[in-house]
């Protein structure tokens, strides 16, 4: 995620850098230059599903690993939640994670997804 939300990864902006790919557009909605910030916003159709399944697979992966369910389901809620809005309502979220929600809404999401997390994590 780190390297996502640092803007340093493979979407067709730095993909054409490389020399993968000669077009830094979207390759779904082909209006915008796919950055990373435009996976996250991008309102194609395709592009939310895949988000989705990316997320999805990311949530199982954690959960095969031995990671505990209940924290998968807040961060899947709170990823969603931030697709409509920046903050995330706490009658969503699992009473054992309302304080770190409450304290990481204080400091930002956008600091989670870049791994500055509180302590009540």
């Amino acid at each position: 995620m780190t390297k996502f939300f640092s803007g340093i990864c493979g979407d067709n902006l730095w993909r054409r850098r490389w020399g993968f790919t000669e077009s830094e557009l979207c390759p779904r909605c082909e209006v915008e230059i796919e950055t990373t910030s435009h996976l996250w916003d991008c309102v194609h159709p395709d592009a939310s599903t895949l988000r989705q399944r990316h997320l999805d697979e990311l949530i199982q992966w954690i959960t095969d690993k031995g990671g505990d369910s209940r924290f998968c389901m807040t961060v899947r809620s709170i990823l969603g939640a931030l697709r409509n809005t920046s903050t995330v309502p706490l009658s969503s979220i699992p009473a054992a994670y309302r304080e770190a929600v409450a304290e990481q809404q204080i400091i930002g999401w956008d600091n989670f997804l870049m791994g500055l997390w509180v302590i009540q994590w």
